[in-house]
């Protein structure tokens, strides 16, 4: 898979979530805490799996749509 990040032009604001928007949408497997432990783990990429809002102590806002793809490509 190919190593790029998303442009400002390719996130639609209704895409991004937080962590507990994310949880209630996916439900199990997704608590913020799992979702914390993957960004940690490097499983998730800043920039593209999800952003920072304010900084390192900032929101952390999800990119749904990708994180719905990397369920589906680890499930195949």
């Amino acid at each position: 898979m190919p190593k790029s990040k998303l442009k400002a032009g390719d996130i639609n604001e209704s895409d991004l979530f937080t962590l507990d928007e994310v949880h209630a949408k996916l439900g199990r497997g997704y608590s913020p805490r799992t979702l914390r432990r993957r960004i940690a783990n490097g499983e998730y990429i800043q920039g593209k799996h999800y952003f920072r809002t304010g900084g390192v102590n900032g929101i952390i806002k999800v990119y749904l749509p990708l994180i719905k793809q990397n369920l589906i490509d680890i499930n195949s």
